[in-house]
């Protein structure tokens, strides 16, 4: 009896070790994976989500989850495929089942059980229900529940009990079911109040949705079986997430579109819609979004690398986009990929990513997709080893470079340029505040872009792409501030400058502006400073602020480039320059006195010919400005102390013989006096040598004033007669050009006119059409500048308008102050046209008409009228001008009238 007692015990005793030994492995692995959680709760804040997303991925064909958050409590569940028996196993004590045969060729993702331990990040207990399906019988369901409870998840011993009751639990709480495939039969629940040392569940959730709601829509775009996900907020405790649903809404080879619906939407709020471009080569993707034509930013902390699922840890991977690739070899934390040459299948999926990223490019490219700066961003390589490095360099970036560089993927002020010839205005943060910064990049944008408008980003993406170029890699692309004043100084002058930009001094300003706040020592670098001769030159050249000196035609500065043989000027800062005060120092000036030493000196140390053209002409101007400059005799004998001192016998120099004669002549003949206001006044000599020429004529004109009091009646007749052949020579001069304008104008309508110049009686210009024999004729006037002078038009003209209403066009054209060329663009410009007066016309007709009667009366006793002229009809110039039409308008009415 004893015997088989101890035969018993020894039988319990070897079981109880079989039990124990079967329990230490799968204890030892909870051990190893539960214990790190507390010290990497910033990693696995972001990965739970993940990892339960996997498990409910990896086991379906398709699949419908949904994340209930509960006070104190969150529950995920979804509606995919029954448990097997192993599977169950395998979340009690874990050790992967996906190592069966029979999924081998099954699309997996991840390591069932293990990574599913690191969601007790959530809580130390999970609540599992599900559904069982037999293996051995056909069609056979049951539902379980049990528990997970890794509360005491530092303790081996703790932990192998934990699995004993997990199984004892899940055994007495099988029970058979009808099978529905369409509820959400899978449930983990977490009860939030039970939780591992120093972890704060509720901070832990609200921080991983927040990254989950940002990249949910990229992990659907490469999850094709999830088919939509819902977060479902039920708690204050969750404030951070809203209810969503995300879901599939369209789906191509090379397009998702991800539906985010927020749950309780109001009637007029539209549901977002994320369109996601998808480029594929041989398995690999890269993914954008791309909305309304513009590419978008990714989520902040996306991952760069995705196997299916977000690869945490490689948000700072250096590549431009995402990647996906079911075919990665992760590490094992599954924060990266190795790249060293034994990693030939992930090196090879990054070259794959290059040749899609190519594909990305010409799409954008193509389509003017706008926003690419975002696919600027490529992060430092983060290879410890330097042959990798070089190898990544080498096979992957400087082939992305190279792709960006020459594409056409930046949009100018005017049109779309490649990335190579984009210019990107640059400035050196180096110690300087960001706002001070920001301020002195703008600014020196501004003036690289006025001068070189088609080379630079578009003004509201600037920053964008400023930020998101690298210029160690861009490095022609970047644009600085010596490249831009070398430029300009090379230039050589303001008339060369004006050939690039349209207001050239304004721009030159505010650049000479700029340099001196950012940099002053640059003008002594670059000469970029306009002398009044237009000439740049360095603020340390010989160059002055110019303190009024007299710039009269036959002024001090004539003076003395006739004397000196130079220019004055040349070293006279220009005057529109003038605006930067802190430009030179206030005491590098000059003024009259200045010039007039130098022009003093010049005289005093003349060695040349005095009888030359230069020299006496010199000495006449000098003289004259003597007379004429109103100053005091004292301050001009301080300013030409020479000259004043020599004046007499400087003057007689300036005489010839003929000249001296002549002047003895204008003494001896008594009226100096009157002959000298002759010659003070602003006649000029043309206007003298007529008067001189035309003695007689003057003189009986003076008798006749003087006999009828006043000039004002033949100064009035005069300037009528002016004002007549001023319009007729001016319409003889725009007549070519009119004619043309016309002929222009009406071929681009499409028709085919004979423009016929008359220039004469009862208008200046018929058009007809060669067609059907259509004519419209057009009376043109022209009237001096800021004019208030009424029109005048011959009878037979007005006539015509009043015969002809809708084909008689009067247009009107003020003439330029100066004679400038009269091209066929001013033309279109300045034209002015009315119509319908006829109401007006006639009732000067009607007056013309009476005054007939009274002119041509055949009585032996009439009326005797003396005219000047020809009758004519005078319209008020408000008449025409006020509420005119515009050449367009003429056009219009043209092609009406002879169509």
């Amino acid at each position: 009896m004893n015997e088989n007692l101890q035969q018993q015990n020894i039988h319990s005793e070897l079981e109880e070790a079989r039990e124990q030994q079967r329990l230490n492995i799968p204890a030892k692995r909870l051990l190893e994976k539960l214990v790190p959680i507390p010290s990497n709760v910033l990693d696995l804040q972001r990965r739970w989500f993940w990892e339960l997303l996997q498990n409910a991925s990896d086991y379906n064909d398709t699949v419908d989850i949904i994340l209930e958050l509960q006070e104190n409590k969150i529950i995920f569940k979804h509606n995919g495929n029954p448990f097997r028996p192993i599977d169950t196993e395998n979340l009690i004590a874990p050790d992967s089942g996906k190592d069966s045969e029979e999924l081998k060729d099954k699309d997996m993702i991840g390591q069932f059980g293990t990574g599913f331990i690191s969601t007790h990040i959530l809580s130390a207990k999970i609540t599992v229900e599900g559904v069982i399906k037999s293996e051995r019988i056909q069609d056979s369901y049951s539902k379980f529940k049990f528990d997970l409870n890794r509360l005491q998840y530092n303790d081996k011993e703790a932990l192998k009990k934990s699995i004993q009751d997990s199984s004892k639990e899940l055994n007495q709480n099988v029970q058979t079911i009808d099978y529905n495939p369409k509820e959400f039969n899978t449930v983990f629940t977490y009860d939030l109040t039970i939780h591992l040392d120093n972890i704060n569940p509720i901070e832990i959730v609200n921080k991983g949705l927040e990254y989950v709601t940002d990249v949910l829509p990229y992990t659907l775009a490469f999850m094709p079986k999830v088919q939509s996900v819902t977060i479902d907020n039920q708690s204050n405790d969750f404030f951070q997430s809203k209810s969503k649903r995300f879901s599939i809404k369209n789906r191509t080879t090379d397009a998702v579109d991800v539906s985010v619906v927020t749950i309780g939407l109001k009637e007029n709020e539209e549901p977002e819609e994320i369109n996601l471009k998808i480029f594929n080569e041989q398995g690999t993707e890269i993914i954008v979004n791309i909305q309304q034509g513009k590419i978008l930013p990714y989520p902040k902390s996306i991952t760069k690398l995705f196997c299916s699922l977000p690869m945490i840890g490689t948000e700072d991977f250096s590549f431009p986009v995402v990647i996906n690739s079911k075919s990665f070899i992760p590490k094992n934390e599954r924060d990266g990929i190795n790249l060293s040459n034994n990693d030939v299948p992930n090196r090879n999926i990054i070259k794959n990513a290059v040749v899609a990223f190519s594909k990305l490019i010409t799409h954008v490219s193509n389509e003017s997709v706008k926003d690419c700066f975002y696919l600027l961003n490529c992060p430092t390589i983060h290879l410890k080893n330097e042959t990798d490095k070089t190898w990544y360099k080498t096979n992957i970036l400087d082939k992305i470079k190279d792709l960006l560089l020459n594409a056409k993927i930046v949009d100018s002020y005017s049109e779309r340029i490649l990335l190579k010839d984009t210019l990107f205005p640059y400035i050196p943060a180096d110690e300087m505040q960001k706002e001070t910064h920001l301020q002195f990049l703008l600014s020196f944008y501004k003036s690289v872009t006025g001068f070189k408008p088609n080379k630079t980003p578009e003004e509201i993406n600037f920053l964008n792409w400023y930020n998101a170029i690298d210029f160690s890699i861009f490095t022609k692309n970047k644009f600085t501030v010596d490249f831009l004043l070398d430029e300009v100084s090379k230039l050589g002058d303001l008339p060369t400058l004006s050939t690039k930009l349209s207001d050239s001094t304004k721009w030159l300003n505010e650049l000479i502006e700029f340099t001196l706040k950012y940099d002053d020592n640059f003008l002594d670098k670059y000469s970029i400073i306009p002398n009044q001769l237009d000439k740049f030159l360095h603020r340390k050249d010989e160059i002055n602020w110019d303190e009024g000196i007299d710039d009269s035609e036959d002024g001090l500065f004539k003076i003395h480039l006739l004397i000196t043989g130079n220019d004055y000027k040349e070293i006279l800062l220009h005057k529109d320059f003038e605006i930067n005060t802190t430009l030179l120092k206030r005491e590098k000036s000059k003024g009259n006195k200045s010039i007039a030493k130098v022009i003093d000196d010049g005289f005093s140390e003349f060695s040349g010919d005095r009888e030359s053209k230069s020299y006496l002409t010199a000495l006449r101007l000098t003289f004259k400005w003597f007379n004429d400059s109103g100053l005091e005799i004292e301050e001009l004998k301080e300013m030409f102390k020479w000259f004043a001192s020599h004046r007499p016998q400087l003057f007689l120099e300036t005489f010839d013989d003929e000249k001296r004669d002549q002047a003895f002549v204008i003494v001896q003949s008594g009226k100096l006096q009157s002959l000298a206001k002759l010659a003070e006044s602003n006649l000029s000599d043309s206007e003298i040598n007529a008067i001189s020429n035309n003695v007689n004529s003057i003189k009986e004109l003076v008798q006749i004033v003087g006999q009828i009091g006043s000039m004002e009646g033949i100064m009035e007749h005069a300037r009528e007669l002016l004002e007549d052949k001023l319009h007729f020579d001016y319409l003889k001069r725009i007549g070519e050009n009119v004619e043309l304008v016309f002929k222009e104008a009406l071929l681009q309508e499409g028709i085919e006119a004979e423009i016929i110049h008359q220039g004469w009686g009862s208008h200046d210009f018929e058009i007809r059409n060669t067609k059907n024999g259509q004519s419209m004729f057009v009376e043109l006037k022209s009237f001096a500048n800021g004019s208030t002078e009424p029109f005048k038009f011959a009878v037979s003209q007005a006539e015509k308008a009043v015969k002809k209403p809708s084909r008689f066009a009067i247009c009107m054209i003020e003439r330029p102050v100066s004679d400038g060329e009269i091209t066929p663009d001013f033309i279109r410009q300045n034209l002015m046209y009315k119509e319908n007066i006829t109401d007006h016309l006639k009732i000067a007709l009607n007056d013309n008409a009476t005054f007939d009667k009274i002119r041509f009366n055949p009585n032996e006793v009439k009326l005797f009228v003396n005219l000047r002229e020809d009758v004519r009809v005078m319209v008020s110039k408000n008449i025409l001008t006020d509420n005119h039409l515009l050449f367009n308008n003429l056009i219009v009415n043209i092609k009406t009238q002879i169509i």
